[in-house]
């Protein structure tokens, strides 16, 4: 699995693990294989994916050292015929380096890779004649087991009557569509409730689903679970001024250099997953997308007065973002002034089964310019 597991991740969920350098690792293993064991094919199922973008050698922006090493292993690492990767959240049906073949079947169960091999059997050894490789989409068009669907029924009736259960209204539809692009009500919820449950100055915020989308009328805990759909917990930060601009500069990397005529959507960086562009709650700012990478936050303001860079605030954020993930390195080593051992997501549905009714006007305290 991949070592960047430490630099986001909670200490307790990992004591006692030790996470070695996956290159290494499989420089000292495949020779061992292929000469002692004798295999004749050498398979890598890996949780890391591609590290660089192949058309132009760069590498993706927001990882941790290490993090991701599947092109790596395949271009320096001889007698490996073939890796499947994961983590990175994409669909790679196939693709294939120094000889290697890489297939990644996208996340949460959306795809099954599936790589055919065919063999020879050449002076007493088997070796690889052909090979061909596919993601398979599983939709309605994929029969479920009838077997493993009855093993799971009650399981499932109990989960669905929970997400259908009503906790509170909505007097608007609110959707997380254009959530990167200007200041949403859906996400203030999220921000809301942040703020409230780590009385902090400030919440930091992405937007982990674009399909999110909360309907006029009754809201559900299915509704909350599509709005935030990982098991972070809640950290409050202290941080400076300074700080908390370098997070907001680093979040704005999520859209490329500025070009005329183009649509702020045009500019996004398709390298940088939404979820890892921030949004903050609390200050006000203006994005400026025309200006270099590193000087984009304008008018940053904490109750309508400029921010200066050593004014101390608590932060709220998620434990993924404290540990450094994302590439929010600026947060490592901050000092915790409180930590939720709930999940935010169940902090977000009791905030709406205590107040029943969610706010529907975004605040607007953030904005994109030009």
């Amino acid at each position: 699995t991949t070592p960047g597991i430490p630099n986001w991740e909670n200490a307790p969920n990992y004591a006692g693990l030790e996470f070695k350098d996956p290159l290494l690792e499989a420089r000292k293993w495949v020779p061992l294989l292929r000469g002692k064991e004798r295999a004749n094919v050498v398979v890598i199922a890996m949780h890391m994916g591609l590290e660089e973008d192949l058309r132009t050698g760069e590498l993706n922006p927001g990882q941790v050292p290490n993090e991701n090493e599947a092109i790596a292993i395949a271009r320096q690492v001889p007698g490996v015929d073939l890796i499947f990767m994961g983590h990175t959240h994409r669909d790679v049906p196939s693709v294939v380096i120094n000889g290697v073949q890489l297939i990644q079947a996208d996340y949460w169960g959306r795809h099954l890779a599936r790589v055919d091999l065919y063999l020879e059997n050449e002076d007493s050894r088997w070796r690889i004649a052909a090979r061909s490789a596919r993601t398979i989409a599983v939709d309605d068009k994929v029969l479920a087991d009838a077997e493993l669907l009855k093993i799971g029924e009650p399981y499932d009736r109990e989960t669905q009557a929970w997400l259908s259960h009503p906790i509170g209204e909505s007097a608007a539809e609110l959707t997380a569509a254009d959530a990167t692009f200007r200041d949403t009500a859906i996400l203030d919820l999220i921000q809301r409730v942040q703020m409230e449950a780590g009385k902090a100055d400030v919440s930091m915020v992405a937007s982990f689903n674009e399909k999110a989308r909360i309907a006029k009328g009754p809201v559900t805990v299915r509704d909350i679970a599509g709005l935030y759909i990982y098991e972070n917990t809640l950290v409050v930060l202290e941080v400076t001024g300074q700080q908390l601009k370098e997070a907001l500069e680093h979040s704005a990397k999520y859209f490329r250099p500025y070009q005329p005529g183009k649509t702020t959507r045009d500019l996004v960086d398709e390298k940088i997953p939404s979820y890892n562009f921030d949004i903050a709650e609390g200050v006000t700012y203006q994005l400026n997308i025309s200006k270099p990478v590193g000087q984009r936050i304008e008018n940053l303001q904490f109750r309508g007065k400029a921010l200066s860079p050593g004014q101390k605030l608590r932060l709220a954020t998620n434990n993924y973002r404290v540990n450094g993930g994302g590439g929010y390195v600026m947060y490592k080593g901050g000092p915790v002034v409180y930590r939720s051992s709930q999940e935010i997501r169940e902090l977000i549905i009791d905030w709406v089964e205590r107040h029943k009714t969610i706010p529907t006007e975004p605040t607007n305290n953030w904005k994109i310019v030009p």
